[in-house]
């Protein structure tokens, strides 16, 4: 829809999150999300943006332990499970719930998070 220059443009309310997340617990995750987004709704907020892997967060470190001596073994497979267990499968019960939560606080979402596709992981 285009304005004519005597109309004002729509405003749209927006909350960035900046915030410590949850690491490797995505119950805690979601229910972090969810409060983040009940309380930029009743704020006003029509979007609200969490930074990229906001779930599971991303620990700079996983892909080589002991950190930051990167001559140890390349991988602790443990942390790696752990992460995988932790990302976020598109047609989860934890994505369905914060889907509803923005839905009923009718607030768009950005939630950035690592996404479990049947154990492949992508930055979704």
């Amino acid at each position: 829809m285009a304005f004519e220059q005597t109309q004002t443009p729509p405003t749209v309310r927006v909350a960035a999150i900046q915030a410590e997340g949850c690491y490797f617990d995505l119950p805690a995750a979601v229910e972090k999300t969810y409060r983040f987004i009940e309380e930029a709704a009743s704020k006003g907020c029509d979007l609200i943006a969490f930074p990229e892997l906001w779930i599971p967060m991303y620990p700079g470190w996983i892909w080589c332990v002991p950190y930051p001596l990167r001559t140890a073994t390349p991988v602790d497979f443990n942390m790696v499970t752990e992460y995988m267990k932790s990302s976020l499968r598109r047609d989860s019960p934890e994505t369905n719930t914060i889907r509803q939560c923005a839905s009923s606080n009718n607030i768009a979402v950005a939630l950035g998070y690592s996404e479990n596709d049947n154990h492949p992981l992508y930055l979704s």
